[in-house]
């Protein structure tokens, strides 16, 4: 397994993004996220 790096989350967010940008059933405007992971790790601020 890898290690999660600020460079890895950065581009996993992008291609989330982009991926939520490319469907009609979502709208513009901001983008929030909240959650955290097992680690006890903040989740990525988008």
């Amino acid at each position: 397994m890898q290690a999660l790096t600020p460079e890895l989350a950065m581009r996993d967010a992008g291609s989330y993004l982009r991926w939520l940008s490319d469907h009609p059933q979502t709208a513009d405007g901001p983008v929030g996220v909240t959650g955290y992971r097992v680690a006890c790790e903040s989740a990525p601020v988008l």
